[in-house]
């Protein structure tokens, strides 16, 4: 069973928090056969629970991905990260066991190269990428294709599901289409992102409403898009 990228990554800051930075992830599942989505997905299915092993040249451990109490987690608050049973495994699931076995032998004792370190957010035009995946995720669930994000500005508000410090913020802005332009606020409600249309913070703004410094290049903007006839034009 694959994982996200995003999975992906927050498995390996969790695990970096446990100091374990090589490892190999074994027997990935769901819980009970079912997938439960976890808070802080871009997409439906980004994110969800999973159990499974890590393991290392010298260990095998159990977890649990989960979300507990406005965070990520192993499953060290349920009591469900920690070193593997290899002998209840064994009794239990004995494909499992002879997988993270298998994985372990195979294992170099050290990485072929260096881990590199995760690079931490950088803000460009106003968004870090997860927020820009974010937004543009949830304007793909609205059914709007052709826009461009402009005035984008962080109102320095952390949201739930970053990962790292400043990852995910409110943000405000503009979305520009050939048509109406809407503004809005990326924000986090009931433990999902929205774009402000249950805070009220979206809306439609009439050009003429803009401050003069924004307002003929929102409405360039606008030309752009209108004059567009490329099916492959995405902003």
């Amino acid at each position: 069973m694959s994982l996200s990228n995003r999975e992906t990554e927050i498995l390996q800051l969790l695990l970096a928090q446990q100091e374990i930075t090589y490892y190999t992830l074994a027997s990935i599942s769901y819980p009970d056969d079912e997938e439960k989505p976890l808070p802080g997905s871009a997409y439906p299915g980004e994110i969800v629970e999973r159990k499974g092993f890590v393991v290392t040249p010298t260990h095998i451990y159990q977890f649990w991905f989960n979300w507990i109490d406005n965070h990520y987690t192993l499953g060290n608050e349920m009591g469900r990260w920690g070193e593997a049973d290899l002998e209840q495994l064994q009794m239990e699931n004995e494909d499992a066991w002879l997988d993270v076995l298998s994985i372990q032998e195979l294992m170099p004792a050290k990485p072929r190269k260096p881990l590199a370190p995760h690079p931490l957010p950088q803000r460009l035009y106003g968004m870090t990428a997860r927020e820009d995946q974010i937004i543009r995720s949830l304007l793909s669930a609205d059914q709007l294709w052709r826009y461009e994000l402009f005035n984008v500005q962080s109102n320095g508000q952390v949201l739930g599901g970053s990962i790292y410090p400043g990852e995910v913020e409110q943000v405000t802005g503009l979305i520009i289409t050939s048509g109406p332009a809407y503004q809005f606020t990326l924000d986090w409600v009931e433990e999902q992102y929205t774009l402000g249309q249950q805070t009220g913070a979206w809306h439609e703004v009439q050009f003429a409403d803009l401050p003069e410094e924004s307002r003929e290049q929102a409405r360039s903007i606008a030309t752009a898009l209108a004059r567009s006839n490329d099916d492959s034009y995405w902003e």
